[in-house]
């Protein structure tokens, strides 16, 4: 899913879009280069549609088990050029066949929760299992490091604090917490 906020001016020209898309913006991984990945790409491709003084902002969605690439298919090529002219093409569909209006109300809300901790146990069992690591990003250590520090909170309490963030634009609402939410969480 992509959602899309759009703000125009007095005279019907698009000064603002912001994008919300589930996915980790991952191109270019490791090396020497720094990237916008397809966020910038997007961007750039959402102000050539609407011109120069169209804003565009990215706000990743609930992507923490999402990326763009099959890590298994060695002829994928990466190239947030790709993803970009597909979300280009999805944001300027929706801001064509968006209603606008001058009237919105403006509101936010914050609430500090607790979040209970889950049970690592099968980690403490996987991570000792050969192989383990083998269709993942990571080494072992760097799970066993996580580990450790799973079990230090787990110690002292058995919840994190975070704090939720909702803003409100007329009927719209953004939800914010500051966790790496799986998709599955968030389309919920």
């Amino acid at each position: 899913e992509i959602a899309t906020i759009c703000c125009k001016d007095s005279e019907g020209r698009v000064v603002g879009v912001l994008v919300n898309f589930a996915c980790h913006a991952t191109h270019r991984m490791g090396g020497d280069m720094i990237s916008a990945g397809y966020p910038g790409a997007l961007c750039r491709r959402v102000r050539e549609a609407f011109g120069v003084q169209c804003t565009c902002v990215f706000l990743n969605g609930a992507c923490a088990n999402l990326i763009h690439i099959n890590l298994s298919d060695p002829d994928h090529v990466d190239d947030p050029e790709h993803i970009s002219r597909v979300l280009a093409a999805d944001t300027v569909r929706l801001i064509e066949g968006m209603e606008f209006s001058t009237d919105l109300d403006v509101d936010s809300r914050t609430a500090d929760i607790r979040l209970p901790l889950r049970d690592f146990s099968a980690l403490e069992k996987d991570i000792k299992r050969p192989g383990f690591t083998d269709p993942l990003l990571a080494g072992v250590d760097v799970y066993e490091a996580s580990l450790q520090i799973l079990k230090a909170i787990r110690a002292e309490r058995d919840y994190e604090p975070a704090q939720v963030q909702v803003l409100r634009i007329g009927d719209v609402a953004l939800a914010c917490i500051p966790a790496e939410y799986f998709t599955e969480h968030g389309l919920r």
